[in-house]
């Protein structure tokens, strides 16, 4: 009976990621409010694109690369397959395919549905935009190292994935090839075909639960709060440096500023669901 409740837990987590599909895209596509925080977001991370950050972006961004994207989930199914996992690793596969054949197929089919013209008189998105396939790549990746990871280190893995998603992410929007909500979007594509691939596999699988949320925060918070700490002392740093221009620039782009923070939480908030539907971690792990 655990397999099943756990299969409708991801069948939930499932119906909840193709709800934040439909929200974001409607909010983003069809809302004049969601198109005018688009932009101000958008506007805020180009204005951070400096010749010193372009090896940078290039970099991270290789993940969306059809050669590398095959290579790298290749190597994931493999360590699910080493572990005599061969459904999980038929399973990572399938995410891998689906989540970028889905964010592709959305963007032919929602196609012009963006006027070119109201994001600066300089500047547009392509009309085949919405979701981002780099971003879709990144968070698709992510899903499946966690995935195929042993227990011990899965929420080592999960707070690395978050961070590679919203690395991609920002160089995506800074570089100017993508919206925010573009790569929003592309977070809640992976989450539905990871959560639904759950559903199935955990539905044959005896004795497999969801962590509960406290012992899941116990044992995911550490890495999490690692990773938000460089984060922050990045930041802090910048503010020691130059007291005075960060004083000066942040008036006028706050919504530049929430927009950001909202694609690190949402990301985060995603990697971290998953995780928790896949059961124990390293504390649990380490007791049983």
């Amino acid at each position: 009976m655990r397999g099943m409740g756990t299969s409708r837990a991801a069948l939930r987590a499932a119906a909840l990621s193709l709800a934040g599909l439909i929200l974001t895209g409607t909010v983003a596509l069809a809302l004049p409010a969601g198109r005018g925080l688009d932009a101000t977001t958008l506007h805020g991370f180009m204005g951070l694109d400096r010749p010193v950050v372009d090896p940078v972006i290039v970099l991270v961004t290789q993940v969306g690369n059809p050669v590398i994207y095959a290579f790298l989930g290749a190597l994931i199914a493999l360590a699910a397959h080493r572990r005599h996992q061969p459904r999980l690793a038929l399973a990572i596969v399938a995410i891998l395919f689906a989540s970028v054949a889905t964010s592709e197929v959305l963007k032919v089919v929602l196609a012009g549905s963006r006027p070119g013209d109201w994001i600066s008189p300089s500047w547009s998105i392509g009309g085949a935009s919405w979701p981002s396939g780099h971003a879709t790549a990144a968070m698709s990746l992510s899903m499946c190292a966690i995935m195929a990871s042993p227990p011990a280190r899965r929420q080592l893995i999960a707070a690395a994935g978050a961070a590679l998603t919203i690395a991609v992410s920002y160089a995506l929007v800074i570089a100017g090839g993508h919206l925010p909500s573009d790569v929003v979007g592309a977070f809640f594509v992976s989450a539905f075909w990871t959560a639904l691939a759950l559903a199935v596999l955990r539905r044959h699988q005896e004795g497999l639960a969801p962590t509960s949320w406290r012992s899941f925060m116990r044992s995911s918070l550490p890495p999490y709060v690692v990773t938000w700490g460089l984060a922050a002392t990045l930041v802090l740093a910048v503010v020691v440096a130059r007291p005075e221009t960060v004083a000066g620039w942040i008036p006028g782009h706050e919504r530049f500023l929430l927009g950001a923070l909202s694609i690190a939480l949402i990301a985060q908030a995603v990697v971290m669901g998953i995780a928790r539907l896949l059961g124990p971690g390293a504390a649990d792990a380490r007791r049983t």
